[in-house]
């Protein structure tokens, strides 16, 4: 009974790993997509 809940939580928390792995990189992306907007933006204002 004890192994079938420790392993039933080991998935839960690779689970959550795994999504915590997925919303950084999402997140990384977000920003460099930000910076290449901002970039453009200033880009433009210059010229």
């Amino acid at each position: 009974m004890l192994t079938e809940v420790r392993s039933g939580l080991d998935v839960i928390i690779m689970f959550i790993y795994v999504r915590n792995i997925e919303i950084k990189t999402l997140g990384k992306e977000l920003d460099d997509y930000t910076m290449v907007y901002q970039h453009t933006i200033s880009y433009k204002g210059l010229v």
